[in-house]
């Protein structure tokens, strides 16, 4: 059993479905279960997840239900760590392998996140989000949630509890 799981909720997303979901295949570290959960489509976007034969991808179609279907997903979940992912987003080569060392090596430690880029429709950086930590950080996250979906990791168990 793979010890992640990425999630990653989807609707008409045909667009970036196909950039996004190489950018999980091709990590460097290789043994995780990629879940997608597709919220109610009505474009190419599940054509198009079908058209990949990689194990790793589990497809669950729902009707249009985002954070119900999503809350679905964590309960789906088989690894002991979730990486969140969004179908319109690219994940840097390393972010699992990384993120997972990470978690392993600081147990007492239940979700991380990273800095991130904003891309335009070309993939042309235009911004770039810094995630400091501080004495502060609690205050930061609570005040204005910055970890962003596409950057985070945690414990399976703690995205149960905190649903």
């Amino acid at each position: 059993m793979p010890e992640i799981t990425v999630l990653m909720p989807v609707r008409n997303g045909e667009r970036y479905i196909k950039e996004s979901i190489d950018s999980v295949l091709n990590q460097t570290l290789t043994d995780f279960e990629f879940l997608i959960i597709d919220d109610g489509s009505t474009d190419r976007t599940v054509e198009i997840i079908q058209g990949y034969t990689d194990k790793r991808i589990r497809l669950v179609r729902k009707e249009h239900q985002f954070i119900q279907n999503l809350n679905e997903g964590l309960e789906l979940a088989s690894g002991s760590y979730i990486a969140r992912m969004d179908a319109d987003d690219i994940m840097h080569y390393k972010r699992i392998e990384t993120q997972l060392e990470f978690m392993i090596n600081n147990p007492d430690v239940d979700v991380v996140g990273s800095n991130y880029y904003s891309i335009d429709i070309s993939n042309n950086v235009i911004g770039i989000t810094n995630v400091n930590p501080s004495p502060d950080s609690v205050n930061s996250v609570l005040k204005y949630g910055c970890f962003a979906h596409p950057s985070v990791m945690g414990k399976t168990e703690w995205f149960r509890n905190n649903k």
